[in-house]
C-alpha cells in the first residue's frame, strides 16, 4: 500500500474514522482534519491520495450525483443526496424518478441559514 507500513495504514484508517465522524457532527471539517493528520505521518502525496480516494470510491454507487442529477432528500432526519433521471417537463415542474426515490419522500428545496 504505497509503501506504509500496517501501523500507518491503522493509523490512516482511525484519522479517517475520526474526521467523518467530526463531519457528521458539525457538517465540515473532515478534508481540514484529514490532510492535517494524515500529512503528519506520511508523504503530501500520499496523504493528498487519501483524502480524494475515499471521496471518488463514495461516488462511485451512484454516478449521477454530483453531476447536477441528483436531488436531496430526508431520510432518517438527515438529509442524502440521491441520484435521479429527469423527465418531461413543463417550464414549471419537471418529473424526477430514481431508484433511491419512494413515493411520499420529503424532497429539500431550501436551506435555511440562521
Amino acid at each position: 500500500m504505497a509503501g506504509l507500513e500496517l501501523w500507518a495504514v491503522a493509523l490512516a484508517a482511525a484519522v479517517t474514522l475520526f474526521a467523518g465522524f467530526v463531519k457528521g457532527a458539525v457538517g465540515f471539517a473532515m478534508p481540514m482534519i484529514m490532510i492535517s493528520l494524515l500529512g503528519s505521518f506520511v508523504a503530501p502525496d500520499v496523504a493528498l491520495a487519501g483524502l480524494i480516494l475515499p471521496s471518488a470510491a463514495s461516488r462511485m454507487g451512484s454516478a449521477a450525483v454530483g453531476t447536477g442529477r441528483s436531488i436531496w432528500i430526508l431520510r432518517d432526519g438527515a438529509p442524502v443526496e440521491v441520484a435521479v433521471n429527469i423527465g418531461a417537463n413543463d417550464g414549471r415542474m419537471s418529473v424526477v424518478s430514481g431508484e433511491q426515490l419512494a413515493e411520499g419522500d420529503a424532497v429539500i428545496t431550501d436551506q435555511i441559514v440562521e
